[in-house]
């Protein structure tokens, strides 16, 4: 379990996540992917607590762009984060409204990995992107200051 209340399910190898994983929050989103040597290969798929998921193909712990968000109703929009939300501006900013905070997960989760790798970079503007998106008042906004700094934190010892 980790500090900010998610939880960890699969295999280490040498002390890196290696092979399937499961990442569930109590809030009740899950990231399942897997892991080679510690980065994220292959398909790993974001499921929210409404039934959505975000799906994004990665190559040595790096997203390859190819991903897509799906709808629970069964639609399915391919881009990354920034594209999804420009597509749904076009139906309805209700709908925009709606999807945001799943997409400022999605980006959380991903700027955790990216600082996991040491892609620093990556990582800071995916907390970034998921500042923009997530509500003001939520719990990993209230996280993304303390993480960008231990980011800085680390690019500096680097």
């Amino acid at each position: 379990t980790f500090t900010d209340g998610s939880r960890f399910v699969g295999n280490y190898k040498n002390g890196k996540r290696h092979g399937l994983g499961v990442i569930t929050w109590s809030s009740g989103e899950r990231f399942t992917a897997s892991w080679k040597k510690g980065k994220i290969n292959g398909e790993a798929e974001v499921k929210f607590g409404n039934g959505d998921a975000y799906v994004c193909e990665f190559k040595a712990g790096i997203p390859t762009g190819e991903s897509r968000y799906i709808f629970q109703s069964g639609k399915e929009i391919e881009g990354d984060v920034e594209f999804i939300e420009f597509m749904m501006m076009k139906e309805s900013t209700d709908l925009v409204a709606a999807i945001e905070p799943n997409l400022g997960f999605a980006s959380y989760i991903l700027a955790l990995e990216f600082k996991q790798i040491k892609e620093y970079d990556l990582a800071e503007e995916n907390f970034k992107q998921a500042q923009a998106f997530l509500p003001d008042k939520s719990a990993l906004a209230d996280r993304i200051p303390g993480q960008m700094a231990a980011l800085q934190e680390k690019r500096n010892m680097n």
